[in-house]
């Protein structure tokens, strides 16, 4: 709540830096970034109903804030629009969407949102449950690369979510790690949480609203589709091309593109093929390799039909505990151009002429090889040469490597692995029959 300084003026908590600040302050003196009227919220009670407590993050369309309701004490957060955005009709409607169809679908991968309103000041907010978990950003940038069990179950619970709001014609338009939650539940379980649906496209008897999905690229150019790169109307087939480099980046720590600006991204995602995921994930199954492909092919049709193909090309994949050799759960198809790349909002220019584009090849002096799953005490050989400390260290030379790990009481694994970049072998031994 705002408080009064010694000379009378009003002072507020400053989001950035939780210090006191006086109310003309435009800079945080202590982050030295400006300050908008959102970050001025700390304290303040909206609505007359719900208290502002804690910062947590703020995005492109707004910032979000603990809160709790005054009158149960419920714990909830509140999201504000920034005061730029909602002074503009489109990204208001776009967020007054984001309440209806959380609200209305009540599924339990989506985050429920509560209530909706205008603060006296004219700011535009939502009250969503409060939800405790890590965010699936945070966790790739801690872990790189996840066991493709675990990345086959995440995929899947976005995909149970999504297959509900196409099937009212619904499109989220910027699935990305930084919207998807693990919420981890009391019996030890995790729930996967969609967020933000503030910049979703409402369809019309099944149809997208051509005067909000054509000519404007809206999303984040690493998870991209080519008809959205170029500003063309889009469907559901355009969320499962994004979920579909989800997972090829959490099975591989990379991306099926990569380039340092976006509009080069945006190009190659339209006119170039990716990255096998195998290039990147060596020991990912083929038949799983094959499902991500299948999933970021450049052409909508080439995609799976919908979210529930795709989840039951995913479902053998899903087993916490897999052992050995998992077999393909679909056949290998040929690998047509897809996309994805770097963290950029709202570009406005959609691709439209093709440019020669190259990559900037720059010389690694060594590559990283990390072995995972692997019980403690495993000798590994790299070409018959055994191999101390991990991760492993090795020259600079692509090709075929021959790796061989060791370890009492299992059987001998060994992999032919073909190297060209940094990767994690998740290696499955068995144990030896007793």
């Amino acid at each position: 709540m705002a408080i009064l300084d010694r000379d009378g003026g009003e002072t507020f908590s400053c989001a950035l830096c939780g210090e006191e600040h006086p109310g003309f302050v435009k800079m945080c003196p202590t982050t030295g970034k400006k300050l908008r009227t959102v970050h001025k919220m700390l304290g303040k009670i909206v609505d007359d109903k719900y208290v502002v407590r804690r910062f947590i993050a703020e995005g492109g369309m707004g910032a979000v804030y603990e809160g709790a309701n005054r009158d149960i004490g419920r714990k909830v957060a509140i999201k504000f629009l920034h005061r730029s955005i909602s002074e503009n009709p489109q990204y208001l409607t776009q967020f007054e969407n984001e309440a209806r169809i959380a609200a209305s679908l009540g599924h339990r991968n989506i985050v429920d949102v509560l209530d909706m309103g205008v603060t006296a000041s004219g700011m535009f907010y939502l009250v969503m449950e409060f939800l405790q978990g890590d965010g699936l950003s945070d966790l790739l940038e801690k872990t790189v690369r996840l066991p493709y069990p675990w990345a086959a179950d995440i995929t899947i619970q976005i995909l149970e979510a999504l297959s509900e709001v196409h099937a009212v014609s619904v499109v989220h338009r910027d699935l990305k790690p930084e919207n998807v939650l693990l919420v981890h539940q009391r019996d030890g379980s995790m729930t996967v949480k969609i967020l933000d649906f503030g910049v979703s496209c409402l369809g019309r008897r099944g149809r997208l609203d051509r005067e909000s999905s054509t000519g404007t690229v809206i999303g984040t150019p690493l998870y991209m589709s080519a008809e959205q790169a170029m500003g063309l109307p889009i469907n559901h087939r355009s969320d499962l091309y994004s979920v579909g480099v989800m997972l090829y980046e959490m099975l591989s720590g990379s991306y099926p593109f990569v380039a340092e600006d976006p509009h080069e991204i945006l190009k190659k995602i339209v006119y170039e093929k990716p990255m096998p995921l195998g290039k990147h994930a060596v020991t990912v199954p083929p038949g799983l390799e094959a499902v991500v492909m299948w999933a970021i092919a450049r052409e909508q049709e080439e995609r799976f039909a919908d979210a529930d193909e795709f989840i039951d090309a995913l479902l053998p994949f899903r087993d916490p505990e897999p052992s050995g050799t998992v077999e393909p759960a679909v056949a290998a198809r040929e690998r047509p151009a897809a996309p994805a790349l770097i963290d950029i909002h709202d570009i406005a220019t959609p691709v439209t002429a093709p440019d020669a584009v190259t990559m900037d090849a720059r010389p690694a002096t060594s590559w990283q090889v990390d072995v995972q799953g692997i019980p403690a005490g495993s000798d590994v050989y790299v070409d018959d040469v055994l191999m101390p400390g991990r991760p492993i260290t090795l020259p600079c030379r692509p090709g075929e490597r021959a790796f061989r790990i060791e370890a009492e009481g299992h059987e001998t694994w060994e992999r032919i692995v073909d190297l060209h970049a940094d990767v994690v072998i998740f290696a499955d031994l068995r144990a030896k029959p007793r």
